[in-house]
This record gives C-alpha cells, structure tokens and sequence, in this order.
C-alpha cells in the first residue's frame, strides 16, 4: 500500500508515465543514464563549483606570480586547498565562472601545466568535501544490478558507481573511448572520460569547449554513436540530468528521427517554479522522446522523493507479487 499512496503522490501525467516505466523495464532492456545529480549526491562537487574552484585556485596561484601585470603560463598547480584562497580570489572566480563554463575552463587550462590540469581537477574533485556512499547511489547501484537494468551512461567522471559495486561483490565493466564488449554485464560507460578516485583506468577527459567541439562535432564519434545506438534501441531512464547538455539535445532529436523509441526522466517538481514554464519544458522533452515523471521536492538539496522512487523499481523487479503489478498488466 505504502508504493500505491507515492504513486498517487505523483500528478496524473506523470502517474501514468511511472506505470508505463515500470511495463517497459519488464518488457525491454533499459539503460540508466544518470547525470551530476548522482555524484553530488555524496559530496562530488556539481560541474558549476567544480569550475568555480578550479577558477578560484588559478586565481589564488596568480597572486604569486613573478609579474602579476601578465597572465601567468604553464602554471604548477600547488595551493589547491581552500584555506589559501583569498575572499577576493574568491569573489573573482564566482564572477567570472558564472559565464560559459566550457569556455572558461578552455582559458585556464591553457594557462596551466599539462600534467597539473589533471591533478588539479582531481584535487577539487576528490579532496575539497566529504565524499562518501549516498543512500541515493546505493539505490542506483541496486537498480543497475539487476538483470532488467544493467547497463549505465554516464556524464560523471569519478567511479563511484564501480567502487561500490565491487564492495558488493558484483561483476563491473568500465569504458570510455574503446570498443564495448556488449556480451559483458554491468556496464558503466563514462561519455566524458573517467577519472577514477583511487587511480587505476586513466583516460582523456571533456572538460573544455576545444575538447567538447572535438570530440561531438564528429558524427561518428564514439560518444556520440555509443548514446545514438541506447537512444535507437533501449529505453533509457535519465536519473540526476539536467538537460542543458545540448549535444546531449542534439543526439536526443536524431534518435527520434530514426525511431519512435520513448525515455523517461526522473525531475524534481520545483514548486517554486511556474507551472506553465514547468509544461513547456515537459513538452519540450517529449518531442525529443522522453517523457518526464515530476517527483515532489522539499527543496534543492533533498534527494529523498527520488530515492523512494527508484526504491519502488527496484521492489517492483523483483517483487512478481508487488502490488503495482496489477497496474502493469
């Protein structure tokens, strides 16, 4: 009864496309694509602070350059920790990082070593917050390892996912940029390059707008192709993304050129936000082939709604005496 009640929570739209998601998942291979939603979740930075912090430490090295009248080159990276940033410094990198991110890091990066951009990022991600397994991605990582939903896109750069399903004892395969063994279960496909917590599997990474218009101005891509090849056949269900990639857009409106394959997307329901702003943009991603399910939110920071939901799923396969199953027949 407890799953009936959430489910009525849900407005009627989004109730039926729920049902509809859980009929899919019984009947086709589903891929779980998830976004920063997921890794910050347990205390990854989002990409918006992850560029501000990058930004505010390239400022913060600036300081002490030998002539602060020029903009410092091949930059080493030493004065990362947050402690040694100036308020003006800052002040500075929240103004400035408020603009294209792509773009912005395209200009720092170019400023610093090469072997430092790496570290640096890794530093801001990893070693700036408190990371630890969220109940969101413990959930998440349940859900891939059933056999309906074994398969997972993604745009994060950290293994967490991997991490903690080799905790579990559970088979795991990583790609980025190389061939995929389809034959191969538990699949995380990093669309944007790994950067693994603990090291390990080093790859490249798209971070700057030189390295996004390289690698999606391609047709044939291995990014591109790998999510044009989910879109065209798979369901997927889009967990923690934002929709603001527009390659991610782009690649979305192809596939439903080519078929009349439907996707769903988990979205908070901002109350805060106008319904008619909410409306368009719900049919605005409809025309692109997916349907979106609005989930009640207390407030920005509160994954709580999602975490019930993907719980439901995972109940329901497997559960063939779960009580929504009299809904999915």
């Amino acid at each position: 009864m407890i799953e009936s009640k959430l489910i009525e929570n849900l407005e009627i739209k989004s109730r039926n496309y729920f049902i509809q998601l859980l009929k899919q998942i019984k009947a086709k291979k589903t891929t779980i694509y998830v976004g920063a939603g997921l890794s910050a979740s347990c205390g990854v930075p989002t990409w918006n602070k992850l560029t501000e912090e990058i930004c505010t430490t390239f400022f913060a090295h600036w300081e002490f350059a030998k002539d602060t009248k020029r903009v410092p080159t091949n930059m080493s990276i030493a004065f990362w920790e947050k402690f040694l940033w100036s308020e003006q410094d800052k002040i500075l990198a929240k103004k400035f990082s408020a603009n294209d991110p792509m773009k912005i890091m395209e200009q720092i990066k170019s400023q610093i070593e090469p072997r430092n951009w790496i570290y640096l990022i890794r530093k801001i991600l990893y070693y700036q917050n408190e990371i630890e397994y969220s109940s969101l991605l413990e959930a998440v990582v349940n859900l891939i390892s059933t056999d309906e939903v074994n398969n997972v896109l993604t745009t994060n750069y950290d293994d967490l996912i991997e991490n903690r399903m080799k905790e579990k004892g559970l088979i795991v395969n990583s790609f980025s940029f190389e061939p995929i063994n389809n034959d191969s279960i538990n699949q995380i496909i990093h669309l944007h390059g790994i950067l693994p917590i603990y090291g390990g599997k080093k790859t490249r990474i798209i971070f700057t707008e030189s390295e996004y218009n390289e690698e999606f101005s391609k047709p044939y891509s291995w990014t591109n192709i790998v999510q044009l090849t989910k879109f065209c056949n798979e369901t997927c269900l889009f967990i923690g993304t934002s929709f603001t990639d527009v390659n991610l857009i782009k690649l979305l409106r192809t596939s439903r050129g080519l078929t009349r394959n439907m996707h769903y997307a988990l979205i908070f329901d901002n109350l805060k936000e106008e319904p008619k702003i909410k409306k368009l943009f719900d049919n605005y991603l409809y025309n692109l082939g997916v349907k979106v399910i609005r989930l009640p939110m207390k407030d920005e920071a509160d994954y709580s709604s999602l975490l019930k939901y993907i719980d439901i799923i995972n109940d329901f396969i497997k559960n063939e005496k779960h009580e929504l199953r009299k809904y999915t027949t």
